[in-house]
């Protein structure tokens, strides 16, 4: 988000539609659902994918939020649900 030109609305709502599918979203659907080209869509769909890949001190082995979030648990064999 640093020196964007898209506005914060845009980024939170996309923050939000990634977060609240339990699926992956694609790039269409963003962009269909913002109303924006598929371009700004891919940038800020990758970008926020890229800020929830998991840098916590705590827990070093991680390799992504889905290690810390057990009901999110689909994407990791790691992961044990119930278990943080």
């Amino acid at each position: 988000m640093h020196r964007t030109h898209l506005p914060l609305r845009l980024w939170i709502i996309t923050a939000f539609l990634v977060m609240s599918n339990k699926c992956s979203v694609s790039a269409v659907t963003l962009m269909r659902s913002l109303g924006v080209t598929y371009k700004t869509a891919w940038y800020v769909l990758h970008r926020i994918r890229k800020a929830m890949k998991c840098r916590c001190i705590y827990r070093p082995h991680c390799h992504s939020c889905t290690d810390i979030l057990p009901h999110f648990a689909v994407d990791c064999p790691r992961a044990v649900p119930g278990k943080i």
